[in-house]
């Protein structure tokens, strides 16, 4: 039994609070970018669920066009890392502007974009599909925003430790999306930004 895959259920037990959760004890600033994405269940379940997504949108292209595996690979690459440079790019902003008024909303929004790919990405046509998984990953800029105007102590410490954390909650997600087998996995993500949202 592969423990890898039961990581992304245990750090659902780990979060706190979906918002607003700059605080993690007398940690150095790495540590804390690390811990920031896994404690705050909305930036969690955005991450593990764009992962999911980009494992669907290769499923379904391989399946689509057969033998160009190398190819649909980088292109499922090149998502993952726009995604992580649209919240890299988001964390700079939010460091030097602090805080805006529809962030948490926009961050919400986001979540259920990401559900709504997940379940499109049974059915929908081609295009529809990229362009949805397009915006999704480019809505990472405003979680972005909200890790810049949290981080504490140095901010290329706190946002080196946000990144890395990113990019391993996305592979989490990939490898949970290899065992996805229905769309109504985007259902619940995409309700779960609902509620996030009216808790906002």
């Amino acid at each position: 039994m592969n423990i890898m895959r039961f990581v992304p259920a245990l750090a659902l037990f780990a979060s706190t609070s979906a918002f607003s959760h700059p605080g993690h004890g007398e940690y150095n600033s790495v540590i804390q970018g690390v811990l920031h994405p896994i404690t705050g269940l909305d930036h969690l379940v955005m991450l593990l669920g764009f992962g999911i997504l980009l494992s669907l949108l290769l499923t379904r292209s391989l399946q689509v066009t057969g033998n160009v595996k190398q190819t649909n690979t980088q292109k499922t690459w090149l998502m993952a890392f726009l995604a992580l440079a649209s919240l890299g790019a988001g964390f700079i902003i939010g460091n030097l502007a602090g805080a805006l008024g529809a962030v948490e909303i926009l961050i919400s929004a986001s979540i259920a974009l990401v559900g709504m790919s997940i379940w499109c990405a049974f059915s929908a046509p081609e295009k529809l599909l990229s362009l949805l998984s397009v915006v999704a990953g480019g809505l990472l800029f405003f979680h972005g925003i909200a890790h810049g105007a949290e981080a504490q102590g140095s901010v290329y410490g706190f946002g080196s430790g946000m990144l890395l954390s990113a990019a391993a909650l996305m592979a989490c997600g990939y490898r949970l999306g290899q065992f996805v087998t229905s769309k109504w996995v985007g259902v619940g993500i995409g309700a779960s930004g609902f509620v996030l949202m009216l808790s906002a």
